[in-house]
């Protein structure tokens, strides 16, 4: 898999990868993004279609909201209004881990990577509460 969200790195995935990866965004970046990674995927003349996948965060507890924020600042802060974007997207309950799920997959997302917060291993057993039967 290969990210970015520039031409060349949609060619890049097409050329040398079996798809790519939206490093962090919307379902509907993840679309446009797989339109451009599937118009690389035929120039490059590939048969079947790329595999796409993406990243979304999550923190999940009694302080998920803190714990994003800090996480995201932290990692992020360089980039000052957009780690407040970043951290806003963060899913912070169960209603927004399933609406990710979902979105996702009907943007055509392969495979979405739900990136905890904290280190804190309870994360694990909270997303798989959260999600459900959607979690595979």
């Amino acid at each position: 898999m290969i990210g970015g969200s520039v031409g060349a790195s949609f060619r890049r995935a097409a050329r040398y990868a079996s798809g790519w990866i939206m490093g962090g965004g919307t379902p509907d970046q993840l679309r446009e993004g797989r339109g451009a990674a599937e118009r690389a995927w035929q120039e490059e003349g590939r048969s079947g279609r790329p595999r796409i996948a993406a990243l979304a965060y999550y923190a999940l507890g009694p302080d998920a909201e803190e714990t994003a924020d800090r996480y995201i600042h932290d990692y992020y802060g360089w980039l000052g209004e957009i780690a407040d974007a970043i951290a806003a997207s963060v899913a912070t309950d169960e209603e927004t881990v399933n609406g990710y799920l979902a979105a996702f997959e009907d943007a055509g997302c392969d495979e979405l990577v739900l990136f905890p917060c904290t280190s804190d291993v309870e994360q694990v057993d909270l997303l798989a509460e959260a999600a459900g039967d959607r979690l595979r």
